[in-house]
């Protein structure tokens, strides 16, 4: 099997997918330990500042600073930054990127250490959207080293660059080189973004089995993935059980415990679903989360609440994620320019399936049916079956195309109901009503 290619022939797919995180530390082969005993450089001094918290990210930061104060050199700097990385994925602060980055600069400088810091400069590159610079990073990797983790990085700079042909590619090279969660869970996004969903789920298994206590983020995002493929399917309690099963792996991990929200939700309780969502925007305050928590809190009932939380996503949400942010917008139909202009600037960035079509409605809400239509169709053609893309559809549909149009597209979107967010649901309903 390739895990990698389609099972069978596709259509041609021109927009790029969304990567997925890099994960350096669970099957990563560190230089060898090159012992240079010396004073603490300036740039790392940010990097050994007293990390504060009680899970068990803070305390392996804690113990891999202490690794660094005994000795400097590039395995233990690498471990240091790897959990920098996590720390900025699943705290959603920026600044631990810029921590990471500090060290990757102090190990250019040791022996052993420029391809290592390279590969962590390109990630971090990556995370803040300097796209152009991370691929720079990553072909010289892939020409001077070509280690399987330098092939990943590539892959998803590729995705998110439009060249999906050459991400492939990437990816099957970094599959063969070496089989582990990073390169399972990458073919698996990749399977789900192009339509084949049991490839996905197969590979995520693969992925889940790969994993290793030694990085029990990466773990717990493949689990995550896995309840979100159930959560489509709307099988609930296979959804619950991999949410659970990550949250053992990352207590509060927000995208886990905002999974395990929506999967609450989809369920109808909605008690329980703010208690979860709750947790998780207080762990991350994105606006995926923040829109799910406002739809738990409207079903209770409970405005102020709901008005004060709109208050703060409104004010934080271009800052924090664009993206989802201007889909929010332009779903529940506000701002509709301030949705465009997000749309249009995220998508002079990437151009996956899901900016795509956040574009579509954006230019849909501003009277542009004309070019709603012309993005939207771009975003179907990669065949990523997903729920909200296909709501999204069916809402530019119901403006430019037929009417049997609309119904495919609300039929396919009912198929991933579960996976859609209440406020979302009442969309799909309006548009059902009006078809």
């Amino acid at each position: 099997m390739n895990p990698v290619a389609p099972a069978r022939p596709r259509r041609a797919l021109t927009p790029a997918l969304l990567a997925i995180g890099c994960w350096l530390g669970a099957c990563s082969d560190a230089a060898p330990a090159t012992p240079r005993p010396t004073a603490v450089p300036t740039e790392l001094r940010i990097a050994l500042a007293a990390v504060p918290g009680d899970s068990e990210l803070d305390r392996q930061l804690r113990s891999a600073q202490d690794a660094v104060r005994e000795q400097l050199d590039v395995p233990r700097l690498e471990r240091l930054a790897t959990l920098f990385l996590g720390k900025a994925r699943s705290g959603g602060d920026p600044g631990f990127y810029t921590t990471a980055e500090a060290c990757a600069a102090v190990m250019a400088g040791l022996p052993h250490g420029e391809h290592p810091a390279l590969l962590l400069r390109g990630h971090v590159r990556h995370a803040l959207h300097d796209f152009a610079t991370a691929e720079t990073i990553a072909r010289r990797l892939v020409g001077e080293r070509g280690m399987f983790l330098d092939l990943g990085l590539l892959g998803d700079v590729l995705l998110d660059r439009g060249q999906l042909e050459a991400a492939r590619d990437a990816y099957q090279r970094m599959l063969e080189l070496k089989p582990c969660l990073q390169s399972y869970a990458r073919a698996a996004h990749l399977r789900w973004l192009i339509g084949d969903l049991p490839g996905s789920r197969e590979l995520l298994g693969l992925a889940a089995n790969a994993g290793s206590r030694r990085d029990p983020e990466s773990l717990a995002w493949v689990l995550t993935r896995r309840a979100f493929l159930e959560l489509q399917a709307g099988d609930l309690p296979a959804a619950a059980r991999d949410a659970d099963a990550a949250l053992l792996q990352v207590a509060d991990h927000p995208q886990a415990r905002a999974m395990r929200g929506r999967i609450a939700l989809a369920a109808g309780d909605a008690p329980t679903a703010i208690e979860h969502l709750r947790r998780a925007v207080a762990g991350q305050p994105l606006p995926e989360y923040q829109w799910a928590l406002v739809d738990a809190l409207r079903a209770t009932g409970a405005g102020a609440e709901v008005a004060a939380l709109e208050a703060e996503l409104l004010r934080t949400g271009e800052r924090e994620d664009p993206r989802t942010f201007a889909a929010w917008l332009a779903t529940t139909d506000r701002e509709p320019r301030l949705a465009l202009r997000l749309a249009v600037a995220e998508f002079a960035q990437r151009q996956d399936a899901h900016t795509l079509a956040v574009l579509a409605i954006a230019r849909l809400r501003n009277g542009d049916l004309v070019g709603a239509d012309e993005v939207m169709q771009r975003a179907l053609a990669i065949g990523v079956v997903d729920a909200r893309l296909r709501l999204q559809a069916a809402l530019v549909a119901s403006r430019t195309g037929t009417r049997q149009r609309v119904l495919e597209h609300l039929d396919a979107a009912e198929r991933g109901r579960t996976a859609l967010l209440p406020s979302e649901q009442a969309l799909l309903d309006a548009l059902r009503r009006a078809a």
